[in-house]
């Protein structure tokens, strides 16, 4: 199944979910997102981001505030290697090696196709045919990414918060982005 969903919380709000069901929720945060803890984990989603997470019967808090956008998607797990064949049983490996929950940057990849299946999923009317390829897609990506998540590693945390500082910084203004000696210079 695919969703979209668009909120807008000018006031903090504290929300607990919690997944009945074994399902596997990979998301894309289009605009913001939520700072979300539970007995075991605590983790903050930033817009532009994608979490996996296959946590069913976990209480979740959930702290939403501002615009909250995200396109995502819900598989049995039984249903990535179907689906993705090797790559979709090494990329749900990883997640369980990762105790089940990942958050991480959205490549390219992932956020184009992400943007293009919210697009599709806010318009009922259109092909239920082109509302499963574009949730194909976003799969692929997702899983692709997974993979190049483990060639990344070998970074220490205050290496990859400083790429995180400057992949921002060039996402910030894409029609003037800064030039590789400011953005070394802003990102440490």
């Amino acid at each position: 199944a695919a969703f979209a969903s668009r909120s807008e919380y000018v006031q903090p709000v504290r929300i607990t979910v919690k997944d009945s069901a074994e399902r596997l929720h990979l998301s894309v945060w289009l605009h913001d997102g939520p700072a979300v803890e539970s007995d075991a984990r605590k983790f903050r989603v930033r817009g532009r981001d994608t979490v996996a997470g296959y946590l069913p019967g976990v209480p979740l808090k959930s702290h939403f505030h501002g615009k909250l956008h995200h396109v995502g998607l819900l598989l049995a797990p039984g249903q990535l290697p179907a689906l993705g064949g090797e790559q979709g049983e090494a990329f749900f490996d990883r997640l369980r090696r990762d105790d089940c929950l990942r958050v991480q940057p959205g490549s390219a990849e992932v956020l184009r196709a992400a943007h293009e299946l919210d697009a599709i999923l806010i318009h009922p009317s259109t092909s239920p045919l082109l509302r499963e390829a574009k949730s194909l897609e976003l799969l692929a990506h997702l899983l692709s990414a997974g993979d190049r998540r483990d060639a990344q590693a070998s970074f220490t945390p205050a290496q990859r918060e400083r790429l995180r500082h400057a992949r921002e910084l060039l996402l910030a203004d894409l029609a003037g982005p800064p030039t590789i000696e400011q953005l070394a210079r802003a990102s440490g």
